[in-house]
């Protein structure tokens, strides 16, 4: 369950696909399948509201709790956390840092950059957050470059398993990736030659054929101009 305000929606749509697209690699013991996530996109308000959330967070194992100034204002958001805690426990929740400032580095005077929602602080004294800050919706990835450690951080949350777990599976995956695009650059080049040359000698057969076909029909007429002679011949003899 990906809980956070709608002004920070551009973050959490690349968030969900990420997670969505995510395949665990061999080795993690996990469900080889890919993760159900659940990211709330209506506006219901209310009743039909509390209903709607209620049986996503208790079929949601964990709660990714996008952290930021705007997160902290949100009603719906502390609803979420605070009905979650209560299924499921503060132990679940996976704090993402987006934007703002922990609640307990803020000095005098900065407390709208406070990033943590009022919910979380009641259930966690120091929530310890994954950092996404700066993130660049139009340019960064959520899995890769500058924030593949905090991508693989998120996994590890998810999964229950350490993070240099996480990312030693995860580099084996792409030595086995680099491989085999390796053999790749290697066999289609090879092939590209292999079918030039059949193609170069189905041609020539045909070539051949052809020019092995002319020179028997030549062959053909010559024996006939032989046979007419020789009938004629033995015509005019007899």
């Amino acid at each position: 369950f990906i809980s956070y305000s709608r002004k920070d929606v551009d973050f959490a749509e690349k968030l969900e696909k990420a997670l969505e697209n995510y395949k665990p690699p061999k080795g993690l013991y996990v469900p080889h399948r890919n993760l159900d996530v659940f990211r709330d996109v209506t506006d219901m308000t209310g009743v039909e509201y509390f209903h709607a959330i209620e049986e996503h967070l208790s079929n949601s194992a964990k709660l990714i709790l996008i952290c930021s100034p705007n997160a902290r204002h949100s009603k719906s958001v502390n609803d979420e956390i605070r009905r979650f805690v209560k299924l499921h426990g503060a132990e679940n929740i996976i704090p993402i840092l987006l934007a703002g400032i922990p609640n307990n580095e803020t000095y005098p005077g900065q407390s709208a950059q406070k990033a943590f929602p009022e919910a979380l602080c009641e259930v966690m004294k120091m929530p310890l957050a994954t950092s996404y800050r700066n993130f660049n919706p139009k340019k960064d990835k959520i899995d890769k470059g500058k924030f593949e450690v905090a991508w693989h951080n998120v996994l590890a949350n998810l999964y229950n398993l350490g993070r240099d777990v996480v990312e030693q599976r995860e580099k084996k995956r792409q030595q086995r990736l680099r491989k085999r695009r390796t053999a790749l650059l290697i066999i289609v080049p090879n092939l590209a030659l292999i079918l030039i040359f059949i193609s170069i000698g189905i041609y020539e057969g045909v070539k051949s054929g052809r020019m092995l076909n002319v020179e028997a029909y030549h062959n053909a007429e010559l024996a006939e101009e032989f046979t007419q002679r020789e009938y004629q011949a033995f015509s005019d003899f007899s």
